[in-house]
This record gives structure tokens, sequence and C-alpha cells, in this order.
């Protein structure tokens, strides 16, 4: 079919009917209409959607423009952050595991006082009396120190499952303390049961939680320091087991070294020599060193020389011959005089290495605290610089858009001004 004529209001007046032609179905579009946006509204399209960005306004679009690198480098400052605080947190808690360190080892220290003289008491309670109620004191004063300082140790806290356990053990065995010297002030409860109640119950949880202070920090040295720390309070301990069985041995009316006592001797003995080996193999150089250089003087000689004579003379039943020098050596203030002083060097060496972990946990803090803030500081600081540089941006280009706008509207108002007078 060809164009149909239309005829409008117009043909009654005369005029010549004009036809409109109308487009088939499938026929190309005229030239004049190429390029012209025909919405159908029975197909929805990007450009009738509202959110296409094509049909943003210029400012959304410089927005998101903005929006999309400035969220990216928050969520890179969040979780650089995040990973500061995490840090933050680990070396309090290391720091706070330091601290109860300190105490701990000052715990155990007068907890091997307190099991030495229990057991020297049993040969002569009057002469060891006045001792062990002072080392009793130091313990409780010890034990409090420790309680205090184990408040907030929890798995809920972020602390290890493993230093959790230890602690708690530790506060456990520190309640049995009024049974243990309840028992131990028997008569006829045995030597061998007051070591091994105050060993194994009371001292041994401590000493392992002094080996697991460095499990969480990230800290070489700190971690080294503590397993020294621990190896060397195995080394304390077998001392102190030695002037124990000594100080006993020495303190009968007549001194006697039993065949048990010098089982347990002769063991305390070789577990010492295996606990220093296994020390020196766990510090460098100089601080091995700074152990020969410490434990040593006329005193450490004399209570090795003691320990020799007592394996030697006290075994068996008495009476013993002792010559005037050997019963000098062997009396029982110069055995507890010499033998403590060793002990005394031995711990000075221990709380040398417990103050290293202590200083290493508080710079690692430091450290951690100083991060942690610079972190957040260029982090919010790189932010604002982008907010800054991406707003700069925008305004330089909506500025043109503005002026151009308004050139436009300007050229369009020109014509319906009419035609000059």
């Amino acid at each position: 079919m060809g164009p149909q004529p239309v005829i409008g209001p117009a043909a009654s007046g005369g005029q010549t009917p004009v036809a409109v032609a109308q487009p088939q179905p499938g026929a190309p579009l005229p030239a004049d209409t190429v390029g012209t946006t025909h919405l159908d509204p029975s197909r929805p399209g990007a450009a009738q959607s509202r959110f296409a960005l094509g049909n943003w306004r210029v400012r959304w679009r410089l927005a998101a423009l903005i929006a999309v690198p400035l969220l990216t480098a928050a969520v890179l400052g969040a979780l650089t952050i995040n990973r500061g605080v995490s840090n933050w947190q680990t070396t309090g808690r290391v720091q706070h595991l330091a601290q109860l360190n300190i105490a701990m080892v000052n715990y155990i220290q007068a907890v091997e006082d307190e099991r030495d003289y229990s057991v020297a008491s049993t040969a002569n309670r009057g002469a060891y009396s006045a001792r062990l109620k002072t080392a009793r004191r130091v313990t409780d004063d010890a034990a409090a120190e420790v309680a205090i300082l184990a408040e907030g140790i929890t798995v809920g806290d972020g602390y290890q499952p493993a230093a959790v356990q230890a602690v708690n053990a530790v506060q456990v065995s520190a309640k049995t303390l009024p049974f243990v010297r309840k028992a131990v002030a028997d008569p006829l409860f045995p030597m061998t049961g007051i070591m091994r109640v105050y060993t194994v119950n009371v001292i041994q949880p401590a000493t392992t939680f002094t080996g697991i202070v460095g499990n969480e920090a990230s800290n070489t040295d700190l971690r080294r320091n503590a397993t020294s720390l621990a190896a060397l309070l195995q080394v304390q301990d077998a001392k102190s087991v030695q002037r124990a069985i000594m100080l006993r041995a020495v303190s009968f009316p007549q001194p006697n070294l039993s065949p048990d006592d010098l089982a347990s001797l002769q063991q305390a003995h070789q577990q010492e020599v295996a606990d220093l080996a296994n020390f020196k193999a766990s510090v460098d150089p100089a601080e091995e060193l700074n152990y020969s250089n410490t434990v040593t003087g006329a005193p450490v000689d004399a209570a090795a020389t003691q320990i020799q004579n007592a394996e030697a003379l006290l075994t068996g039943p008495g009476p013993h011959p002792l010559t005037p020098a050997l019963a000098r050596s062997l009396s029982a203030a110069n055995v507890n005089k010499d033998m403590s002083f060793t002990i005394g060097k031995v711990r000075q060496v221990a709380d040398g290495l417990t103050g290293n972990i202590s200083t290493l946990a508080n710079t690692a803090r430091t450290n951690a605290s100083k991060g942690l803030l610079v972190t957040s500081l260029v982090t919010l600081l790189l932010l604002l610089l982008v907010l800054l540089i991406f707003t700069m941006v925008a305004r330089s280009l909506t500025r043109p858009l503005r002026k151009l706008v308004a050139a436009g509207f300007s050229s369009l108002a020109a014509p319906n001004a009419g035609p000059p007078a």
C-alpha cells in the first residue's frame, strides 16, 4: 500500500490535502530520524532504568568515581589497622605473662626454701623453726602476688590454652599449701614424701609456666630466654634438693646419710649435670660465660666438696669418724651457708634472664603501640588526601560543564527574543 491521504480540518477550507507518509513495518527509518531515541514501553531497557549509569546525573557519576577508590583505600587501611591492633593485643598479653613470670620465679624460689627447711627440720625441728616460719611467710607473699597477676589470664581474653592451663595449675597447687604444711608437720611423715609433695605438686607446675611464657611471642630472643630460664630453674631446683638432703643429714645429733638419702642425693646431682647441659645448649656463649662467672667463688667450691665428703663418709649407721676439718666443713651452719650461697648465685642468673624476658616484652609492647599509632595516622592522612584530590578533580570537571550548560541555555533563549524592530 502506498501513502494514504490524511484529510484534516484544512480540507474544508479549500486547501489542498497533505498526504503524510506512514512508515511500513520492516522499512528503514527516514534519514532525519536516525539517532533519535524511541522508547518502547512494552520492552524494558537500560535506558529506561533510573539506576542505569547513563541516566545518572554528572554529579552522581563523579561521586561514584570518588567513592570507589576511597572505599578501597578505607578497606585496605582498616585491614592494616586491624593487624596492628591484633599485634598490639598480642604484645600486651606477652607483657602480662612476663610480669607474672617474675612473680612466678620468686614463688618457685620461696617454695624451694620452704621445702628444704621443712626437710631439714625432720632432723632438728628447733634449729630450723625460725627459718621455716620465715620461708612460709615469704611463700605466702609470693603466692598472693602470683594470684593478683593471674587475674584475667583466660582463653576468653585471648591467651593460649597452654598458658591458661599452666596458670590454673599453679593456683590450684598454691591452695594446697596449708594441707601440705599440716602433713609435713607430722614427725612420721617421711622425708621423701616431703620432697615429693613440694617438688611435684607445687614447684613443677610453676616451672612449667615459665617454659611457655614465650610461646605467644614472635620475638625469637624472648622465646629463647624463656626456654633457657626453664632449664636454669631445673638446675636451681636440683641444687636446692641437694641442700635439703645435706642439711637433714648433718642436722641429726649424729650426722647420718642413709642409703635412701644417698641415692636421692646422687640422683639430684646427676639431674643437675643434665639440666646444666640443657641450659648451656640453649644459650649463646656470652650467657654461658655469664653463668660461669657468676656461679663461682670459694663457697661454691666448698659446697661441691661437702657433697663429695658426705657421699664418702655419711653413709650407713653412725658414728662416723670425722676429722676436725671435716666436722667443720660438714657442720649444719657451713653446709647451709655454702650451699645457699651457691643457690643464690644460680638464682642471680635466673633473675637476669627473667629481667631480659620482661625487657623484651616491654619493648615489643612499646613498638606495637607506636606502630599502631603511626599506621592509624598514616591511613587517616591517606584517606583525607584521596578525598581531597578527587574532590578537586570533580570540581575541575563540573565547573566547565556548568558554564557549558549555561551557555547552551543562553543560545536557546536568543531566537525567541523576536526580530529586531
